[in-house]
């Protein structure tokens, strides 16, 4: 025994091979790429985190040295059992035996705790995984019991409704028994009629879907494509423009009669004597405003020859402006004798005027129109007629007169705004030479920026041609341009498209006004139905008390 297995001690459980391991075996399992390796710093072994990890490492390290500790001590015993029983080698066997012992008790005890820690490991994932299923039952369980509630309820619901309409049908069943036979017939044709429109108020129902089905594609192709969102806006315009004619074509229906127009014009007359009044008045006015403006006229004339003589007494101090007051004097003849012709213009016309009002003043006698009605028992029919056609030739010429004296007017008061205020801008000749200082200079600053912009746009264009004739070439072999014409193929076809769907607008048109008149005739069967609840309800009472 104690040849074989040492000093007479129990062998392990565990046989050993008998064989080395090899490197990779006494290399801890940390270090073979099943977790991350520990760090290891200058410090040691004391700087890293003892955790489960690190702990199970060293127990398996530990094991590893006492295999292979048994494996020396093995080796020694052979090498002992050839050299002889001497008494010193038999020590040694003991001690070795001893040893071994000890070295095998401790790996059982490494072993039983690998075992229990991976039991635990195993003991807590189960727990886990029992909890989360315990819960997940819980949820399931809930949710049963509130689907089975809630079907437990619409059955409830259910029967109760089956029940509501079946005393309906009894009741109106009971009404209708209690409806004399006229009556009865009348409901059965109603009902029979209801029964013939139903396939038919489906059947529009169903073209309907289909017809808003197609609106629908309708919309995404129009928004799909720009022509025709354009060309269904034209449509809506020409609809706007037809509504817009009739529009215009009931107004023009509207409108007053000659007889109308004629008692108008006479009261226009009446009201247009007072305002040809005020227009004499407003000529006086501005007779005298151009008398004042045209004595002002010759002080200025006359001041501006004192200025000049001033000017020329004065040559050797502003010899230096002396040039632009020499262009100054030689526009301002063009300009007076421009406002001469002007003022002369404006005298002619307004002796036109004057003689035109007289005229029409002279042939008019305001005192006749107030005596028209005086003699108009005394005359006959033609004279009566005589003076109505004057009175209209007198009318129309007032009226002639009126529109001339108004755009006259307007135009002679435009003319006196423009001369005051060339007078105002020639009061002091200095200003108006500085303003066209300041604007000669503004203009020059703008001519030189516009040649600048001249310029740098020439040499844009330049180089836009040179790198036009540099594409060219490359242009007609490129893919895109020839995509490009295959859109402008695409844009064809679209065109196309878009007179189908204006042939397809117009059967939706017609359509909706199928489906209009079909939801009046529903509204109409329905207001029906409610008449005939409502009397054979009316009619109830009557057969109660037959029936005892």
């Amino acid at each position: 025994m104690i040849g074989e297995h040492g000093v007479g001690r129990v062998p392990s459980a565990r046989p050993s091979s008998g064989v080395l391991l090899s490197r990779a075996g006494r290399v801890p399992s940390s270090h073979h790429g099943v977790h991350t390796p520990m760090p290891m710093t200058a410090g040691g072994m004391f700087r890293m985190p003892k955790d489960k990890r690190y702990y199970m490492h060293t127990m398996k390290s530990h094991m590893n040295l006492i295999r292979e500790e048994l494996i020396k001590l093995q080796r020694q015993t052979a090498i002992y059992r050839t050299t002889g029983n001497q008494t010193a080698f038999r020590k040694i066997a003991e001690s070795s035996a001893q040893t071994y012992s000890e070295n095998q008790e401790l790996l059982t005890i490494y072993n039983l705790v690998l075992e229990i820690q991976a039991s635990q490991d195993k003991y807590v994932k189960l727990s886990y995984e029992t909890n989360l299923l315990k819960e997940k039952n819980k949820l399931c369980l809930t949710d049963l019991d509130n689907l089975i509630s809630a079907r437990v309820l619409r059955e409830e619901s259910i029967e109760g409704i089956k029940k509501e309409i079946e005393e309906e049908q009894r009741y109106v069943q009971e009404i209708i028994d209690s409806l004399p036979d006229d009556e009865k017939a009348q409901y059965t044709n109603l009902y029979n009629n209801n029964k013939s429109i139903l396939p038919k108020i489906r059947k529009t129902e169903d073209e309907l879907k289909a017809c808003r089905e197609s609106y629908k594609q309708l919309k995404k192709t129009l928004n799909k494509s720009v022509n025709k969102q354009k060309y269904f806006v034209l449509i809506q315009n020409l609809n706007k423009g037809k509504k817009h004619k009739e529009s215009l074509e009931i107004e023009s229906k509207e409108m007053l009669t000659p007889t109308q127009q004629r008692e108008n014009l006479i009261q226009q007359v009446r009201t247009n004597k007072a305002d040809t009044e005020s227009l004499l008045n407003m000529l006086k006015l501005l007779e005298q405003d151009y008398q004042s403006k045209e004595e002002r006229l010759e002080i200025l004339k006359f001041q501006l020859s004192e200025n000049n003589a001033k000017h020329l007494k004065k040559h050797k101090e502003l010899r230096q402006r002396e040039i632009l007051i020499n262009s100054f004097n030689s526009t301002f003849p063009e300009k007076s004798a421009s406002l001469i012709v002007r003022i002369e213009t404006a005298k002619n016309e307004i002796l036109l005027l004057l003689k035109a009002s007289a005229k029409s003043i002279a042939d008019l006698n305001f005192e006749e129109l107030d005596n028209i009605q005086l003699n108009l028992n005394q005359s006959s029919e033609a004279d009566i007629k005589d003076r109505i056609n004057l009175f209209a030739m007198r009318l129309a010429r007032l009226l002639d007169c009126k529109v001339k004296y108004q755009k006259d007017i307007e135009a002679i008061k435009e003319k006196r705004v423009l001369l005051q205020r060339d007078l105002k801008k020639f009061e002091n000749p200095e200003r108006v030479k500085e303003d066209t200082e300041t604007k000669y200079l503004s203009q020059t600053y703008k001519r030189d920026e516009l040649r600048h912009t001249l310029l740098t746009t020439k040499s844009a264009v330049t180089e836009a041609e040179r790198i036009q004739a540099e594409l060219d070439p490359q242009l007609y072999d490129n893919n895109i341009y020839k995509t490009i014409q295959e859109l402008e193929k695409e844009l064809e076809a679209v065109d196309n498209e878009i007179q189908d769907i204006k042939s397809s607008l117009n059967q939706m048109q017609i359509k909706e006004a199928i489906s209009n008149k079909l939801r009046d005739i529903e509204s109409l069967v329905f207001l029906k139905n409610e008449q005939l609840v409502k009397t054979a309800r009316a009619k109830k009472p009557k057969v109660v008390e037959s029936t005892p």
